[in-house]
């Protein structure tokens, strides 16, 4: 497809592959993280209820194992029962063996919540599981992690020179986690086109975090929205930068995406609604049997202007592609919070999703139609290639 091209029919053309592709970029990143939170029951009993499944628990060699550590641990007066109990339970969901499937005790689950909500204590900074590894998603625009000069795609080695081999995902953000005013060193291995691979410490101050969403610009009759996660506010503000330049002449819109680690599935459905026609299928599910699928259509939405649209990704864009940039994170799975009686919380994966014509993408990623590789020269001057592809393919 010629997207430079300016006849009247090539930019038809474009505006109807954009959707298309938009379509499908949706269909991947919305669901980067899928919350729908479930509650038990007031009078949920955890003693007799097996949710109608037989479970193995040996209460007397769960018993057992804690009056040993009691009684010979040498740090013995240490041992707290409550942490015993939810570190026996953060070792059940760690056994399924998948980095998104996550236990988090009363504190840690309240953290989680503050942070889908816009805001916590930390260095700002997605994470994720890559090859085996500790890798960062996207930092935050910014965020103590951008403005120490970490980058998406930067394999996490160590944390406080503990190696993160020896740590599971839940853990590797604990540990990174902190009150504001507080250091954390990050040994981090970077490989860059252009540049020789490099292994270095980055040392960053934690501080207090607040989760931007949406920032929106107009360059030569181009409206460029860049959206940086999927919070409660995001649908909000995005329609909010919408409307200040939809009654402007706008001859092409940049959706830019980089950088963006996921967020509710339903401010994601809704955002895309924008360009959609109502119950035009966005992304669908794939449950564990293979067989049983959810489909989330296209809602009544406030449009974006009829422009053509490029969509900028990277591989700090999780579960997600499209149209220019660098191969996406992928990371296709969806999960699901469930709220425990005491405070506690449970993120389960429940499923897959796969785009409208079927594409997976998990620990894939998806290729753009346009490939921009940011060089290190780009990345210590401030130059950003990718963007400015955009706009030429745009005027």
């Amino acid at each position: 497809m010629k997207m430079q091209s300016k006849s009247s029919s090539r930019a038809i053309i474009l505006f109807w592959m954009a959707m298309l592709l938009f379509v499908s970029f949706f269909a991947g990143f919305v669901i980067a993280l899928s919350i729908v939170k479930k509650s038990l029951p007031v009078n949920y009993d955890l003693a007799t209820e097996t949710l109608g499944r037989e479970v193995f628990f040996d209460e007397r060699l769960y018993g057992a194992v804690v009056d040993y550590l009691k009684q010979d641990y040498f740090k013995r007066d240490t041992l707290d029962d409550k942490k015993l109990f939810y570190g026996a339970l953060r070792g059940v969901v760690e056994a399924v063996g998948d980095p998104y499937t996550t236990f988090f005790d009363p504190q840690s689950n309240k953290e989680f919540a503050e942070e889908l909500n816009g805001s916590f204590e930390g260095i700002g900074a997605e994470l994720g599981i890559r090859d085996d590894r500790l890798t960062v998603i996207a930092p935050i625009p910014g965020s103590p992690a951008e403005t120490s000069g970490l980058l998406a795609e930067d394999v996490i080695l160590a944390i406080d020179n503990k190696d993160t081999r020896e740590l599971s995902l839940d853990e590797a953000v604990a540990a990174i986690r902190g009150k504001a005013g507080t250091s954390v060193v990050l040994t981090i291995y970077r490989s860059v086109q252009d540049a020789p691979a490099v292994t270095k410490d980055i040392t960053i101050l934690r501080s207090r975090i607040q989760l931007p969403t949406v920032s929106a610009r107009v360059e030569d009759s181009i409206a460029i929205v860049e959206l940086y996660n999927f919070n409660s506010d995001s649908e909000r503000q995005f329609i909010d930068a919408i409307r200040e330049f939809s009654d402007k002449d706008i001859r092409g819109l940049i959706l830019d995406l980089r950088n963006n680690p996921g967020g509710y599935l339903d401010k994601a459905v809704s955002i895309a609604s924008a360009w959609l026609d109502e119950e035009q299928l966005v992304v669908r599910e794939l449950f564990n049997d293979t067989r049983s699928t959810n489909e989330y259509a296209a809602i009544r939405q406030f449009r974006v202007p009829d422009a053509p649209t490029i969509v900028l990704i990277n591989g700090g864009t999780a579960s997600a592609a499209e149209i220019l940039g660098t191969t996406s994170f992928g990371k296709g799975s969806v999960q699901d919070i469930r709220s425990l009686p005491d405070g506690s919380g449970l993120k389960i994966t429940i499923s897959q999703w796969i785009t409208p014509n079927g594409q997976y993408i998990n620990n894939v990623g998806i290729e753009p139609d346009v490939r921009v590789e940011s060089t290190a020269d780009d990345i210590e001057n401030g130059r950003d290639p990718q963007l400015q592809k955009a706009l030429e393919l745009l005027h």
